[in-house]
């Protein structure tokens, strides 16, 4: 999901122009950055959420979006007011980064011994979440190729080596090589 992130947030306003027109990019590319990594969060916890249906604690993903829904409107209502349609985006965004952080929460108490490498692993994404920001800065073509090429490589290597590499993802070796 990240790499696919990574070029919605890079490329937002060339993808609107060419779906919807320029007027429309104009007012909708912040809009769709923002709901770009609310996706990528919410797609991490599904992770989780899973877990923690699989051992029967439906209750506990309950209580958890039932804590949100207050947050979550005070937050929308105040950004909506102060940034519009730019601010709903926002909302969900946090509210979906929220989600994320108390479902992982949640979930490494069932997965004590193997918490730090979910842990690391979500450092994959944690560390390059805040470079995908400079997608907002770049201005050109060819900047906006560059930064998603870096970003998708250093994805890419960051993953097979803390999976792959890392001794973890050994049954995806064997698909690879067919042994």
């Amino acid at each position: 999901m990240y790499p696919l992130v990574v070029v919605v947030i890079t490329f937002a306003p060339e993808l609107l122009r060419a779906w919807l027109g320029g007027t429309f990019a104009v007012q909708s590319a912040d809009v769709l950055r923002w709901l770009a990594l609310g996706v990528l969060t919410n797609s991490l916890a599904t992770l989780p959420f899973a877990l923690l249906q699989g051992v029967g604690r439906s209750d506990t993903t309950a209580k958890i979006h039932l804590l949100e829904a207050p947050v979550y409107l005070v937050l929308m209502i105040w950004l909506i007011r102060g940034y519009g349609i730019n601010g709903a985006a926002i909302a969900w965004c946090a509210r979906s980064m929220l989600d994320m952080a108390l479902l992982y929460w949640s979930a490494a108490r069932y997965l004590r011994p193997a918490a730090p490498g979910w842990l690391r692993d979500m450092t994959i994404v944690a560390a390059l979440t805040p470079v995908m920001g400079a997608a907002f800065l770049v201005q050109t073509p060819l900047q906006k190729v560059f930064l998603t090429t870096i970003l998708v490589i250093l994805f890419a290597v960051l993953t097979w080596r803390w999976t792959v590499a890392g001794g973890r993802g050994t049954g995806i070796l064997r698909l690879l090589t067919g042994r």
